[in-house]
């Protein structure tokens, strides 16, 4: 039985969602004692078997098609699933009838007993967790990447540190001040990346998705460490939120203030934990195999992570060289009669495409498109206008539901003056995104780069930003080598 300030034994919880974090947690749940409800609007005939299986042997019971108004009234604690809105109608019921609301990864964090090392930010989360728990498990800890990334947290409850991606929407239900009855989480280390528009279809406007980002900061200590980019003008209106002390990362140095900073001149790194650098630690990068500035900035913020975690340097840099990229961010899919062919398909707002971008070393056309999120576009088309203005942009691609937007945009700063592409949109992803591929390959020349980094969500084509990647993959094997 896990120890806390709140006994979850013979409470009634009702769990809203049986996707991979839900069913986590009604696993965690029962191992607790609790008498849990499992409540989602598919059929059950689409859950997945042997959960539903593993359910009917321990007692829990399954509510599929609807949410009842009894589960969702009836109980102490109701555990949310991150795919579901706080102005959701079983959350607004269950919070009128005056049950605990709360979401999985917090419930999870409430009762985890070792350390918590916090990522959030618009784009690079990923990359910077799983960066950050390598560096940590090449330096001896007993380390793993959970979260938003797969696995949920009440998967690995047993681990000594846990470093989680963390989502606006797994933040989205807490307030300012800590107002639920369970143990707060201590965050060890809450990193903060960056923040752009994204997510705006569920969060209405920036300002309240930057405040759901602030509540990381909220749940610190004067114990505790925020590791905050000092580069990134999106995140300053929060900058003094929470209580933990201060380090930040960025390409220059603030003067006074203790952090990491890097050059891509030099490929070099420091780590300054005074913030008077007597004797600054220092880092080659000449090995670092991710390529892109906003690369270096996700890798400042991990190393200040696990250095701040206690990891030595010797072995942070060890281990620097033997992180590969993930897939689908940024990632190079072959070069083939001088074309460089980029799967940035993680890009799923204007602001990573803009980061993409703004890495080129090449000249690049663009595939973009697909469902947007209620953005705006302008900033993006300005990047392209000035990529054009300089030789650097050879054509945009687009395709999706939304391609039409960007299209807007890009007129609208640019007229005619930027070759658009239209490669359709509907159901059939694998032709749409094999058109796309030949449609670049009519601009491009030896010494370009194609880049697929379409910011906007894939749902309207594709199961997710993965597959959407993975065809393009397969579309640049079967079009640019036949």
């Amino acid at each position: 039985m896990t120890e806390g300030y709140y006994k979850l034994k013979d409470r009634n919880i009702t769990v809203l969602g049986a996707g991979e974090s839900g069913m986590a947690a009604a696993r965690w749940l029962v191992s607790e004692g609790a008498r849990v409800t499992v409540s989602d609007s598919r059929p059950a005939e689409t859950w997945d078997r042997d959960f539903a299986d593993w359910c009917s042997k321990n007692g829990v019971i399954i509510e599929a098609g609807e949410h009842g108004r009894a589960s969702c009234t009836g109980c102490d604690i109701m555990v949310a699933s991150p795919g579901i809105p706080a102005s959701a109608k079983p959350i607004r019921m269950a919070r009128e009838a005056g049950c605990t609301v709360v979401n999985d990864l917090v419930l999870a964090a409430s009762f985890f007993k070792g350390r918590i090392i916090a990522i959030t930010g618009t784009n690079g989360k990923t990359t910077t967790t799983m960066l950050t728990a390598h560096l940590l498990e090449n330096a001896g800890f007993d380390a793993i990447a959970a979260g938003n990334i797969s696995p949920p947290l009440f998967e690995v409850m047993d681990h000594d540190v846990v470093v989680l991606e963390v989502s606006s929407f797994q933040l989205e239900l807490l307030e300012k001040t800590w107002n639920l009855p369970f143990r707060k989480p201590k965050i060890s280390v809450a990193v903060w990346l960056n923040l752009a528009p994204d997510h705006l279809d569920r969060h209405g406007n920036i300002d309240f998705y930057g405040e759901c980002k602030a509540h990381l900061l909220d749940l610190q200590s004067e114990e505790d460490w925020a590791v905050l980019n000092a580069n990134d003008p999106g995140i300053s209106p929060w900058l003094s939120r929470g209580r933990g002390r201060r380090f930040y990362f960025g390409p220059q140095k603030q003067r006074g203030a203790p952090g990491t900073w890097y050059s891509a001149e030099s490929n070099t790194m420091w780590t300054d934990c005074t913030g008077s650098m007597p004797e600054p630690e220092s880092f080659d990068l000449s090995s670092w195999r991710l390529s892109g500035t906003h690369n270096l900035e996700n890798l400042a913020a991990a190393v200040s992570a696990a250095r701040l975690a206690g990891a030595r340097r010797e072995l942070i840099q060890q281990a620097l060289d033997t992180f590969g990229p993930p897939s689908h961010r940024y990632q190079k899919v072959l070069e083939h009669d001088g074309i460089t062919y980029i799967d940035d398909s993680k890009a799923t707002n204007a602001a990573a495409t803009i980061r993409a971008l703004e890495s080129a070393w090449a000249p690049v056309a663009l595939i973009a498109g697909g469902l947007g999120k209620d953005e705006d576009y302008l900033p993006l088309a300005a990047v392209l206008k000035r990529l054009w203005d300089r030789g650097m942009l050879r054509t945009v691609v687009l395709m999706g539901e939304h391609g039409n937007k960007i299209a807007e945009a890009v007129q609208q700063a640019a007229g005619s003056a930027i070759p658009l592409e239209f490669a359709g949109k509907g159901k059939n992803g694998e032709s749409v995104m094999k058109r796309a591929v030949e449609l670049c390959l009519k601009y491009t020349s030896p010494g370009d780069a194609v880049l697929l980094s379409p910011a906007c969500a894939s749902f309207d084509m594709f199961n997710s930003y993965s597959h959407r990647g993975d065809t393009f993959q397969k579309a640049v094997k079967a079009v640019a080598c036949s």
